[in-house]
């Protein structure tokens, strides 16, 4: 495996970038100043809110309120997927890969009316959901169109309460037939997303404008392939730049095969630099 230097140099460069635009009106802090500050370097960015004039604060007009979650996270019943299949198994030293089992979580996919009711109740506007690859896609190149329509009825619903759906492809889980070729791994299983991508996006494209690839597509690679901190546990320098480049490239793929003929739609990823500053 050769993954060059300059790429390597290049995905550090990107996170100063990121470091260097942050508004004056935010300090690097220690963990004991700011409570999510965590991790190696132990300091995170904060709002310096002593600076900040909350009267002077104003949002536009299509500004959206939401809420977001993850389909592993509150669905239900994900049995199919790689996190799912490490709740039953224990690291070298016997400690288990994940404490925690997921089992019915929320059951969010029987409830989501009920759940949409509580976004109404407290004036959301906008929720970001994701679509749980092994449940639309079980085995390769077999589609579940139960499970398709469970995500239409979903935006549906949404809709009809006056939130805007924002649909997200891919929140840090895979299918287990995935994970077993190889998953992001290798290139070449790149078309297996895009293809999943394009079938889910047949069926909601008239449903939902706003979608997004991955979430925190460096945070997949960095924590399951760096720091092994999430599914799959790796440690592996070079094979998480390999992951977080065929990641990215699957990004590209996707937003282009979605974008074709339907410029209106919004298609993104979700960087959580972006996100925390």
């Amino acid at each position: 495996m050769n993954i060059s230097k300059s790429f390597l140099c290049l995905f550090f460069a990107v996170f100063q970038l990121h470091s260097m635009i942050i508004p004056d009106t935010m300090n690097l802090v220690d963990s004991d100043i700011c409570p999510r500050a965590q991790g190696t370097w132990n300091k995170e960015w904060c709002w310096d809110w002593a600076r900040i004039d909350t009267d002077d604060i104003v949002f536009p007009k299509d500004f959206l309120w939401g809420t977001g979650t993850s389909a592993y996270q509150v669905e239900g019943d994900c049995t199919n997927n790689n996190w799912s299949e490490l709740e039953n198994q224990t690291k070298e030293d016997g400690t288990p890969f994940l404490p925690k089992k997921s089992g019915k979580a929320c059951d969010h996919w029987n409830r989501y009316k009920e759940d949409i009711q509580l976004m109404k109740n407290i004036g959301l506007d906008a929720y970001r959901f994701s679509i749980e690859w092994s449940k639309v896609e079980p085995e390769e190149g077999k589609f579940d169109e139960a499970a398709l329509q469970h995500y239409a009825d979903v935006c549906d619903e949404l809709q009809r309460q006056g939130i805007e759906p924002v649909v997200g492809l891919h929140h840090y889980t895979d299918p287990i037939w995935f994970v077993q070729k190889g998953g992001f791994e290798k290139e070449e299983n790149i078309e297996n997303y895009v293809t999943f991508a394009q079938k889910v996006f047949e069926k909601l494209k008239d449903k939902a404008r706003i979608w997004i690839t991955f979430n925190s597509p460096d945070a997949y690679a960095i924590k399951g392939y760096m720091q092994a901190m999430m599914p799959p546990f790796k440690k592996d320098w070079q094979l998480m730049g390999l992951v977080f480049k065929n990641v990215l490239e699957a990004h590209v793929r996707t937003y282009q095969a979605l974008k074709t003929g339907l410029r209106h739609m919004h298609v993104h990823k979700v960087d959580p630099f972006v996100q925390y500053v």
